[in-house]
């Protein structure tokens, strides 16, 4: 029993169920479906200059974001998230809420691998140590992949930029998100 705490053992059996499952063709992103899940990831903050070079001290965030989405189409998609951030860096702590409605468009799809790029807009607000909580503008922009590893269960990654006003203040930051989604039809009553 020791042996499956082993990060070793673990990432074995995760790689073998992936295999397994990677041979299984499934019609997941068709009109109707419902999708709930969450990402999480790890954002490379801009505000401080226009260079993508990573520097020492340009501050970086975790965000944690739920999600909830209906496909109006086969190809179309269109939902919500909400996102919590937090951040840490010049000596204060950074704490944000947003909620942003989102459409996103599934470009390519080859048996359980599915390509989207996704836009949203909305709104968020802001908390900073020593400052009151202040409300701004929220938009991002990215491209993702959706790996069903079964039928209804999706591992999400997404490269996304993400642009924030607050007051005077402009937030530009761009990461990698990964997360999970569970893809489901509504039962029929009748």
């Amino acid at each position: 029993m020791k042996n499956f705490k082993s990060p070793t053992i673990r990432f074995s059996i995760l790689v073998i169920l992936l295999l397994f499952f990677s041979q299984i063709s499934f019609s997941q992103i068709e009109k109707g479906k419902r999708i709930i899940g969450s990402t999480t990831g790890i954002l490379k903050d801009l505000s401080g200059g226009n260079s993508f070079v990573f520097i020492e001290d340009v501050k970086f965030s975790l965000t944690l974001t739920p999600n909830f989405g209906y496909m109006t189409s086969d190809k179309m998609m269109v939902g919500t998230q909400t996102s919590f951030s937090i951040e840490n860096g010049d000596g204060s702590t950074f704490l944000t809420l947003g909620l942003m409605p989102f459409i996103r468009v599934y470009l390519y799809s080859k048996k359980s691998t599915h390509l989207f790029a996704e836009q949203m807009i909305g709104a968020a607000g802001i908390h900073t140590t020593g400052r009151e909580f202040d409300l701004g503008f929220l938009a991002g922009a990215g491209f993702g992949v959706n790996y069903f590893l079964t039928k209804n269960i999706a591992l999400e990654s997404t490269v996304r930029g993400t642009f924030a006003q607050f007051n005077i203040n402009r937030n530009l930051d761009y990461g990698i998100r990964f997360g999970a989604q569970l893809f489901f039809n509504r039962k029929n009553k009748n």
